[in-house]
């Protein structure tokens, strides 16, 4: 700022000088303001697991510690819980009492201390951990030092006190009862997790009775593991082995209808991280959906460097609390790595992810719990600073949660238009194109609902879409479809009634003849260009027709490629140069259902090396481990072999190409078929051609491919390492050039 002008206009003008200071507070004010509101980024995942920015769905309003409500700070708070009326309840571990905070964020009570009937005095609790309150206002604490869970009254006097020892039948020898967290249904049951204890969540009844275990997780050893343990390992190792056992549940949260929500960690890798989150009926069984792009795991990219036999990085995400919000019937978990939270519908569909690490508002040092409010707002506690942290919902948020439920209601004509104004705000986020494509599905708007799910690449609903729309295709067009297989089905007779395709070979055939009996490979050279040109092609035309019967009749047909010239090195590169095509035709224009790649990425030249180096290095590494096993074969005539090898998969994959577009999920199984057969097609005409190119025995050739295979590895590991080698080199040499330039 040029302050020599403001002090020129400060006497000139004083009033002037005044505004443009006020404007520049007042534009000072604002900019401070929006950058400090948020500080952190907002976002979801697409079907390839690409980060979507997407508006904040969840801003920060109001930060509350023990300070502002006129008692001691919290000291390592662990838990907290919400009830229907907005009353918060706060478990501060190290100071030993609950805090109940009312809706207005005032202090109603500070509980330190309850009366004990049995004891006929008051008592305290001892590192408490967890907290629920049920539909009586009752309140259940887990005293974790105390080895018990206290169930006190809204008066604050004691009601019951739930204490479990190993002397109970259902119970292993040497339990010890540490309850972390608890919560309560509707009707009582009391679920709780248990420090140590990886048989699942301990069910109590209502009465404070010992039921038994449910939801533990089952564990999948790896077959490295299964093998080593069970074949390899000695009796002595396998008692110093680590059990197979569960991983432990670090929270829970019990919804509306009974279902209990269930967030693990921890055990020894063997749950797949697709069940850390867990949706448990009341008999214990996971009934979680898990049907959007990526299972309900939170971060989907993370860092996994692996140093040794350890893994470094922020790797994946580590679950600390779940909480449900019953009026739109999604549920949000809590990654105590990142401080993030993510927020997934009741199918397991990724809707937004906020939040953060870091000292600033609406990011956290260590959060421990998070809650909803039955107005749809959230708190977060943090375990190191001891604070809790609301956020509100936006704009953005809600309008997403009213479609929601506009689509779940039935009113689908609603949640359509709903949709779209979300569609405004955030026109990348796959999920709105989902639920777009939905409510048309509903409204019978086939053809309209099958764009908005490609866009939000949601292939189970397209499938379902193009059933009908493609039943509305044919209904409509009947007669046309009629007349043109009639048309087909008359010139195919036609064609096969006058042989109208043999006189076009016996034609192809006299012209070949005439055109050869002039030139000869001595006097080609003497002939005009036009003729030459004429040559090659019809050489090359026959050496393409022969193919048919190479595919065929691959022993008599590779003999005569190799011995009677059938071929030739011209029409080997035309087959390779239309296998190429056809292979990118495939790549990029299958049909939606069967295409998961993303075309916007796609560089069709590496589409096109990833094909062409292994079949150039295969003829390489093939001839020259032939050369060594007395192979027959030649360079040239184990190139013409793996080219006419090609042409099953051009002759299947282009017509299955097309038809993928008229196909749907339940059809997929005809598509597969034909694409794996032309593979396998493909690679039994290369064995066998390779044996009958170099008159090999089939043990031999079998020794000759496994060798192929392993020398084609060995390749590759030394061109990667030759790279590198090159590369360090290269880096090495511009260090020392900055160097010498920078200090001299």
């Amino acid at each position: 700022m040029n302050f020599s002008f403001y002090s020129k206009l400060k006497y000139k003008n004083p009033s002037a000088a005044i505004l443009i200071l006020l404007v520049l507070i007042l534009f000072f004010l604002i900019f401070n303001n929006n950058a400090g509101a948020v500080t952190y980024e907002s976002y979801s995942y697409n079907f390839w697991g690409e980060v979507i920015s997407s508006p904040h769905a969840f801003i920060p309003y109001k930060v509350l510690g023990g300070d502002d409500l006129g008692i001691e700070v919290f000291d390592r708070p662990e838990d907290i819980h919400t009830d229907e009326n907005n009353q918060i309840y706060v478990v501060d571990r190290r100071n030993d009492r609950i805090i109940h905070i009312g809706e207005d964020y005032q202090l109603v009570r500070e509980i330190n201390e309850f009366y004990h009937d049995e004891k006929g005095k008051q008592d305290t609790f001892d590192n408490p951990t967890g907290i629920a309150v049920d539909v009586n206002n009752d309140i259940y604490v887990a005293d974790r030092g105390n080895n018990r869970v206290v169930h006190l009254r809204e008066d604050e006097t004691l009601k019951q006190e739930i204490i479990l020892t190993d002397e109970d039948e259902m119970i292993r020898e040497g339990f010890n009862f540490r309850p972390l967290k608890l919560d309560v249904d509707h009707t009582g049951r009391i679920f709780v997790i248990s420090e140590g204890e990886y048989e699942g969540l301990l069910l109590f009844s209502q009465e404070g009775a010992f039921e038994g275990f449910i939801g533990a997780p089952s564990v999948t050893p790896d077959l490295f593991d299964y093998f080593w343990r069970n074949i390899v390992a000695t009796e002595a190792q396998r008692d110093r082995m680590a059990l197979h056992i569960p991983i432990q549940f670090n929270n829970l949260h019990v919804d509306s209808s009974g279902f209990i929500f269930a967030v693990a960690s921890g055990g020894t890798g063997y749950v797949a991280q697709e069940e850390l989150i867990r949706r448990l009926n009341p008999g214990g069984e996971d009934v979680l959906r898990r049907e959007g792009f990526h299972a309900p795991i939170g971060e989907v990219e993370y860092t996994r460097v692996q140093v040794g036999a350890i893994f470094v990085g922020i790797g994946a995400s580590r679950f600390i609390d779940i909480t449900h919000r019953d009026d739109v019937d999604i549920y949000s978990a809590m990654d105590r790595r990142r401080g993030r939270i993510y927020t997934y519908d009741n199918q397991g569909r990724l809707l937004y992810t906020f939040g953060g690490q870091g000292d600033n508002k609406g990011v956290f040092r260590e959060p421990i719990a998070l809650e909803y409010l039955n107005d749809g707002r959230m708190v977060v506690l943090d375990n190191r600073t001891g604070l809790l942290t609301f956020f509100r919902e936006t704009n953005y948020a809600q309008n997403f949660h009213q479609a929601m439920n506009l689509y779940n209601d039935g009113r689908y004509d609603n949640s359509y238009n709903m949709w779209k104004q979300t569609l405004r705000k955030n026109i990348n986020h796959p999920l709105i194109h989902t639920y777009l494509g939905l409510s048309l599905y509903r409204m019978e708007e086939y053809n309209e609902a099958l764009t908005h799910f490609r866009l939000g690449q949601d292939r189970n609903n397209y499938s379902r879409a193009f059933e009908y729309h493609r039943r509305e295709i044919i209904r409509e067009n009947f007669d046309l479809i009629i007349y043109i297989l009639l048309f087909f089905t008359v010139v195919s007779v036609v064609v096969y009634k006058f042989r109208v395709l043999d006189k076009i070979s016996r034609k192809v055939v006299a012209v070949t003849a005439e055109t050869t009996a002039d030139i000869t490979e001595d006097n080609l050279s003497e002939q005009k260009s036009v003729k030459k040109i004429k040559y090659f092609l019809i050489k090359t035309f026959n050496g393409l027709k022969y193919g048919g019967h190479v595919i065929f009749h691959p022993f008599d047909g590779f003999w005569s490629l190799k011995h009677e010239r059938k071929g030739n090195l011209l029409s080997s590169l035309v087959i390779l140069i239309i296998f190429l095509l056809s292979y990118l035709h495939h790549r990029i224009y299958s049909g939606f259902l069967f295409n998961e790649l993303n075309l916007a990425t796609i560089n069709i030249f590496n589409e096109i090396i990833s094909v062409l180096i292994p079949l150039m290095l295969w003829v390489i590494v093939n001839w020259a481990l032939s050369t060594l096993l007395d192979g027959k074969g030649t360079l040239l005539d184990i190139f013409n072999a793996v080219s006419y090898s090609l042409v099953p998969f051009i002759l299947v994959n282009i017509p299955l190409t097309i038809i993928s577009e008229f196909l749907l999920l339940e059809e997929a199984s005809f598509y597969y078929f034909f694409a794996v057969l032309s593979v396998f097609w493909c690679f039994g005409l290369i064995f066998f051609g390779l044996l009958v190119i170099h008159d090999y025995t089939l043990s031999k050739n079998i020794f000759l491919t496994i060798f192929t295979i392993i020398g084609m590895a060995s390749s590759v590991f030394i061109g990667l390492l030759f790279y590198s080698v090159i590369e360090l080199m290269f880096t090495f040499v511009h260090e020392i050039y900055v160097e010498v330039v920078y200090r001299y």
